[in-house]
C-alpha cells in the first residue's frame, strides 16, 4: 500500500486518455494564444515579409522575390491609430523603402487596389533636387547611374557632366534655376 505522500505519482502515471480533458484544453489555447501574440507583436513593430510586386526593380530584385522589412529603422507604426514609433535613423540613397501608395482612382474602377503597397529603391533625400532629362536622372545636378545591376552603366560623358540647370546649387548662389540656364 502507498503512502498518502505518493498519490500525486500514481495520477501522473495515468494514460493519456484518463487525464482530465477540459484542463489539458485550456493549456493547449494559452499556448496557442501565447504565441499568436508574440507573433503579432513581432510582425507589428519588428519584421514583416513583402513580396515584389512589380517589375520596377529588375535587375536586382525581381517580380515574387521576397524581402524581410526592419520595420523599427524608420519607426514602426503603431495598429488601429496614427501613431508611429521614433525611428533611429533617417533613410539615405538607396535604401529599399516599402509604402501604401496614395489613393489611386483608375486601380479602383479597374476593381483592383486603390491604395497598394510598393516596394520602392530611394532616389532622392530631403533637400535633393531631382530631375529627368532624355532618361537620365539627375540628382542635384549629377546624372545616375541607371539601375543598380552590374549591366548598368552611364556613358562617361554624362555621368561626370552636370546639367546647367543646376548651377545655382553649386555656386551657393541665390539666382533662380531659369537664370542660370543655358537653353
Amino acid at each position: 500500500m502507498a503512502p498518502p505522500s505518493n498519490a500525486g505519482r500514481a495520477q501522473k502515471a495515468r494514460p493519456a486518455s484518463q487525464w482530465y480533458q477540459p484542463r489539458n484544453l485550456w493549456e493547449n489555447l494559452k499556448s496557442i494564444v501565447g504565441a499568436l501574440a508574440i507573433f503579432l507583436v513581432l510582425r507589428a513593430f519588428l519584421v514583416e515579409a513583402y513580396r515584389i510586386p512589380s517589375g520596377s526593380m529588375i535587375p536586382t530584385l525581381l517580380v515574387g522575390d521576397w524581402l524581410f522589412v526592419n520595420k523599427a529603422i524608420y519607426g514602426a507604426h503603431v495598429p488601429f491609430s496614427r501613431v508611429s514609433l521614433p525611428a533611429y535613423r533617417d533613410p539615405k540613397r538607396g535604401d529599399v523603402v516599402v509604402f501604401v501608395s496614395p489613393y489611386q482612382a483608375d486601380e479602383a474602377g479597374r476593381g483592383a487596389d486603390p491604395t497598394p503597397t510598393l516596394v520602392k529603391r530611394l532616389v532622392g533625400t530631403p533637400g535633393d533636387t531631382l530631375h529627368m532629362r532624355s532618361g537620365v536622372l539627375y540628382v542635384n545636378g549629377i546624372a545616375q547611374r541607371q539601375g543598380y545591376g552590374v549591366t548598368a552603366q552611364v556613358d562617361p560623358a554624362m555621368g561626370a557632366s552636370v546639367d546647367p540647370l543646376f548651377d545655382w546649387q553649386k555656386t551657393g548662389g541665390l539666382k533662380s534655376p531659369r537664370q542660370s540656364a543655358t537653353i
